[in-house]
């Protein structure tokens, strides 16, 4: 999730932020907004909510470590929901069990699906089914794999996240497997896992390969849907209109960016990595000053919003990895704010937001909220849309109404 080699470590990533500021009057902030504390955890990563009456009320967030914690009424059960520490690597702070996903139809069928990095470093995505008995709880020996990557050449750029779209497929997002500049070309190549959005059909054993995915029955590996892309560490896929598919990718040495483009234009899309970070071609420097793509990039979809990792002015945004969000669609929160795409940035912690458009992709209106939350890695919709923000150092976080005495960034 981080850059290249990790670089920025936490005593460096504290240091920077707790010298950082926001020039006042520069950015328009949402003063109607608070964040509430839900709980705290061990290096938690996302936080979601399962669907169907028996899962009503519970939270389920993922810890780096390979436990998956459940919070029921407000307070965190003591035995994790699934506990598969003894298998996740997570050695790195790029590594560990990185998302969960629960099947659509998870009331009837218990299926959920979690991401991990595993012993030999390989991108791991397993299904794993409810206990019958006790909806508190998973089997663990029910664990099945799904699909493996494999990753051997470095221990960052993973990836990633898993989702479920309105189709009933799942999404997976995964990064490079290098640390810097992509030396083989994986986010390029189209037979590559690797640097990709991919898009497979859950069925009982196994997968399945969605007939429509762009490479089918041509050059290019049946599960890849776009292709381009250095490290998505977090995407979302709004549902409304057709769906619309939300990318924070990480950068390199200057840009970090943000993909935002509908599902059917997302179809075979290349976002551009590793000819461009961001909207502008790659600097060719330090490790990357000899590499050069081994072919020009076709049809580039550049990104809708992108901020430095040095800004030129002190009061404009910079950061170091994004924390790519979500559509806000919570009806309690003001509607100024309603409709419009919200996300952070790991090393600072601001939360903005921006009104968006598909068809053209566009951005507009990008502004701070408000809210500031130290070492974000995911921002995640519940149940009736309620919006959560996990933190590295354990706090999950809701965004709610402001009401007199509440949380403020």
């Amino acid at each position: 999730m981080t850059r290249r080699d990790a670089t920025t470590r936490w005593i460096a990533v504290a240091a920077i932020v707790s010298c950082w500021t926001l020039a006042a009057g520069t950015t328009q902030a949402d003063a109607a907004l608070e964040l509430t504390r839900v709980a705290k955890f061990d290096d938690p990563v996302e936080t979601v909510a399962a669907p169907g009456p028996s899962a009503r009320g519970l939270l389920f967030v993922a810890e780096r470590d390979g436990r998956v914690r459940v919070v029921q009424g407000g307070e965190t059960r003591r035995r994790p929901f699934l506990d598969i520490s003894d298998r996740v690597r997570s050695a790195d702070l790029e590594q560990g069990l990185l998302s969960i996903a629960f099947d659509p139809r998870y009331e009837q069928n218990g299926r959920f699906y979690v991401y991990f990095t595993a012993s030999d470093r390989s991108i791991t995505i397993e299904r794993y089914l409810r206990d019958p008995d006790d909806p508190l709880h998973a089997e663990r020996r029910s664990g099945e794999p799904v699909l493996t990557i494999p990753h051997p050449a470095s221990d960052n750029h993973n990836g990633g996240t898993l989702a479920f779209g309105s189709d009933g497929d799942l999404w997976i997002s995964t990064g490079d497997g290098h640390p810097a500049c992509d030396p083989p070309e994986n986010a390029q190549d189209t037979e590559s896992l690797l640097g990709k959005l991919l898009r497979i059909d859950p069925v009982a054993r196994g997968y399945a390969i969605p007939p429509d995915n762009p490479f089918v029955g041509s050059s290019g590996a049946d599960e890849v849907y776009a292709y381009g892309l250095r490290n998505p560490y977090r995407f979302s896929i709004d549902p409304r209109h057709g769906g619309t598919i939300a990318i924070g990718d990480v950068g390199q040495f200057r840009w970090e960016e943000i993909d935002l483009i509908s599902v059917a234009g997302a179809r075979g899309a290349n976002f551009g990595w590793d000819a461009y970070e961001g909207d502008v071609p790659l600097a060719l420097e330090g490790p990357c000053s000899t590499d050069l793509p081994t072919a020009p990039t076709p049809d580039p979809v550049f990104p809708v919003a992108t901020f430095p990792h040095t800004a030129s002015d002190p009061r404009d945004f910079s950061g170091c990895a994004v924390i790519g969000g979500v559509v806000v669609r919570d009806p309690r929160l003001p509607r100024a704010i309603r409709g419009r795409y919200i996300y952070s940035d790991h090393c600072r912690g601001r939360l903005r937001s921006f009104e968006f458009g598909t068809d053209p992709p566009t951005a507009t209106g990008d502004h701070y909220v408000g809210l500031r939350v130290d070492y974000p890695t995911a921002i995640t919709a519940g149940r009736r849309d309620r919006i959560f923000v996990t933190t590295r150092f354990g706090t999950v976080f809701r965004i709610d109404p402001a009401k007199a005495g509440g949380r403020r960034g």
